[in-house]
């Protein structure tokens, strides 16, 4: 297919979750949210290296890798993807034996939803803040963001993506 350059790369992934208490004293503090929230002790991260193929597709850039049992969504296929003009807005799509489309954009609060092999979940993500140096060529995108399940701040993640 003309416009599409294709390589095979390493991705290293790592995602730190923050579980709240609502009822806590601890604020979180970003350009959309000043939020009173409590620290879960018993906060994860969780870190994937495994091997991506980087697609560029003209205007877009495609970062495409397998979930495995480490990050809880063995048998998903995961696609970062976002404009090379406008690298501050990225969608991170899943599909498998878990589906989603979240979308990443600082300062903003998109509805998405999250579907499970049981019922589909209604989340919202505010993101904190987004660095993107992801190209073709390899680099890092880091977001952090706040997530909402049915109205109520669940957690405060950090995502790291590096594809070298």
């Amino acid at each position: 297919m003309k416009g599409i350059n294709k390589r095979f790369a390493k991705l290293k992934l790592v995602s730190k979750v923050t579980q709240f208490d609502t009822d806590g004293d601890s604020t979180i503090t970003g350009k959309s949210k000043n939020v009173a929230m409590k620290v879960d002790p018993e906060s994860e991260t969780t870190t994937l290296t495994t091997e991506c193929t980087v697609a560029d597709k003209g205007g877009k850039i495609e970062i495409e890798y397998s979930e495995s049992e480490i990050t809880g969504m063995d048998g998903s296929v995961t696609k970062v993807v976002f404009d090379k003009n406008n690298p501050l807005l990225v969608s991170i799509l899943r599909e498998g034996a878990v589906s989603t489309a979240l979308v990443f954009e600082e300062g903003k609060r998109h509805l998405c939803i999250y579907q499970t092999p049981y019922f589909p979940i209604e989340l919202c993500i505010t993101t904190i803040s987004l660095e993107n140096t992801l190209s073709y060529d390899g680099g890092r995108m880091n977001a952090e963001y706040l997530v909402e399940m049915n109205g109520i701040l669940a957690e405060k993640t950090n995502i790291t993506i590096t594809v070298y």
